[in-house]
């Protein structure tokens, strides 16, 4: 029998990278909560839809010019002659509102530009490019001495000081997680 191994690729060495590979939204979606909500806060992605609104708006108010200017053409019954004419009457409006779109589009490619360079800059500036691809579950990731102990039986601990056995020796790493209190037990 034969078994196809399939290999995950090695996660990148950059925040650019990532954000790349994996796209902005599963990148942002992949940062630890924390992260992710101080991100959002940041960089609402409302000013991205609003931009996205605005041209839509234009574009839509441009294609209802033309189809109006048409319709006259059409109604009125006039010739390719007549219809220039027309044309070369309106084009100084239709130019205003194809001015606005070009303007609607580039806000709205900036506003996207901004966000994922924002975006970029939050997983690299924090130190979270690897974290983020872990968690996106798309590379194959190094194990880790910490890895490798969560994945041990009884999560690397074994009976002792940690379980409430009294032993009144310190802890040579200092005090031990938790909320444990001297001299109790559990």
């Amino acid at each position: 029998m034969d078994f196809e191994i399939h290999e995950q690729p090695q996660p990148p060495s950059t925040a650019r990278e990532l954000v790349d590979q994996l796209g902005m939204e599963a990148a942002r979606e992949a940062m630890p909560p924390a992260a992710q909500q101080a991100f959002d806060q940041a960089n609402p992605w409302r000013r991205i839809e609003r931009a996205h609104e605005r041209l839509t708006d234009a574009a839509e108010e441009l294609n209802a010019f033309d189809q109006d200017v048409a319709q006259a053409i059409t109604d009125r019954g006039y010739g390719p002659h007549e219809a220039q004419a027309v044309y070369n009457a309106t084009a100084p409006d239709r130019q205003e509102l194809a001015l606005g779109v070009q303007n609607a589009q580039r806000t709205a490619t900036e506003r996207l530009d901004t966000y994922r360079e924002n975006l970029i800059g939050h997983i690299q500036n924090n130190g979270l490019t690897q974290t983020v691809a872990a968690r996106s579950g798309q590379y194959s990731m190094p194990m880790t001495t910490a890895g490798a102990a969560s994945l041990s039986p009884g999560n690397g601990r074994s009976g002792g000081r940690d379980q409430g056995g009294g032993s009144s020796r310190r802890n040579p790493l200092g005090h031990s997680s938790g909320n444990r209190r001297r001299g109790r037990t559990s």
